[in-house]
């Protein structure tokens, strides 16, 4: 299975030391190079001590060749996610993960599948990784400040079977 990732996951699943789920789920990842640049600039939200992110055996870095596709991402997207997207368009990979809403549409008007944080717990948890959704969620938006709103929040724990839908 090819998978290509953008910075966001890797980066929040990184800061609270979860990034080995993404090594269970795919065995492979692999991200463009300005993807990789941007990990390496990762700042431990609750330090103050930079985190040195070093590529592991099963994250990989893959060249972008379609500078002009980039180019026209680029008009709406950062750059990592850009480059992500034809990164994944190029390989004709099985899964991008973005969790970029703009993102995630443009990639699947070129016929990529997406998933995005969400997702990969809900996998993570049907696949008995994590016990629970809804404290990787808070531990998430504690420690790595990631934003979800309230509505999607619960949604999310639904389908975990976590709460009340």
């Amino acid at each position: 299975m090819v998978v290509v990732s953008d910075t966001t996951t890797i980066s929040n699943l990184y800061l609270i030391d979860k990034l080995w789920l993404l090594e269970k789920l795919y065995q492979e990842v692999i991200i463009p190079d300005t993807v990789y640049r941007e990990l390496k600039k990762l700042r431990k939200i609750a330090s103050d001590n930079a985190i040195q992110f070093e590529l592991t055996s099963w994250i990989k870095v893959g060249e972008v060749h379609q500078k002009d596709l980039v180019t026209v991402l680029l008009l709406s997207l950062d750059r990592g996610e850009a480059e992500a997207i034809v990164l994944a368009k190029e390989m004709n990979a099985d899964l991008l993960i973005i969790d970029e809403l703009k993102g995630r549409k443009y990639a699947k008007q070129l016929n990529i599948e997406v998933i995005g944080l969400a997702g990969i717990l809900l996998m993570a948890k049907q696949k008995k990784l994590i016990n629970s959704v809804e404290q990787t969620l808070n531990e998430l938006k504690d420690k790595a400040g990631f934003w979800i709103s309230n509505k999607l929040f619960d949604t999310i724990l639904g389908l975990a079977n976590e709460k009340q839908i």
